[in-house]
């Protein structure tokens, strides 16, 4: 009995290897930048591995380039069907003048777009009733561009949130969040949309379903 509790002591205390690429790092800069960067970097390092070393050492200088071929690959990869930066830049000017009803339209399209049944949701708490898959996702719109939001939008969003039994709850702010009303979204499961999120989830999916 002794022995066992020991090893599930060990087996608790054990620590885990996890791998995570520096955020300055190389790598990690050119998987934020454009692909071909990296397709770049990698052609520089096979043209030079080419012409500078030696016949026999080529290939070797040459797969130096591989993970840069790779990282080009990746970034390409997680860019499809995600917005350009022209389409970003006047979502984000339009967003900045939207009114908040235009706003809850325009969302409403976006999620409609990404496969979502929308409504309209009458009453106090949310704008937005979202359903699939038999889920429920209440969202809350109208306090989106608030220069500043305390609990109490989101006291109602979660009130509304247990009283339909909603499988979540989003809730949309451009503006400053103070901490209290973070630490109340955490602690009931509200998903925060912010600017870089809405911005980028209007311009991904607002036009098809227009």
């Amino acid at each position: 009995m002794l022995q066992d509790e020991r090893n599930a002591e060990c087996q608790t205390n054990k620590p885990t290897m996890q791998l995570r690429i520096k955020e300055n790092s190389l790598f990690a800069i050119l998987l934020r930048s454009a692909w071909w960067y990296s397709a770049l970097v990698g052609l520089v390092i096979a043209g030079l591995a080419f012409t500078a070393l030696p016949k026999p050492f080529r290939l070797y200088g040459i797969a130096l380039a591989i993970p840069f071929f790779a990282i080009a690959l990746i970034v390409c990869f997680k860019r499809i069907g995600q917005p350009s930066n022209r389409q970003i830049a006047a979502t984000s000017r339009w967003v900045e003048s939207a009114r908040p009803r235009d706003l809850a339209h325009a969302l409403s399209r976006a999620y409609t777009g990404a496969g979502h049944q929308s409504t309209p949701h009458q009453g106090d708490g949310a704008d937005l009733r979202l359903q699939r898959d038999g889920l429920i996702t209440l969202v809350s719109v109208r306090r989106a561009k608030a220069a500043t939001t305390n609990t109490q939008p989101l006291r109602r969003l979660a009130a509304l949130g247990e009283q339909a039994e909603a499988d979540a709850l989003i809730f949309v702010a451009l503006g400053e969040l103070t901490s209290d009303a973070r630490a109340f979204a955490e602690k009931h499961r509200i998903e925060l949309l912010e600017s870089e999120g809405l911005i980028t989830l209007l311009a991904r999916h607002a036009s098809k379903a227009s």
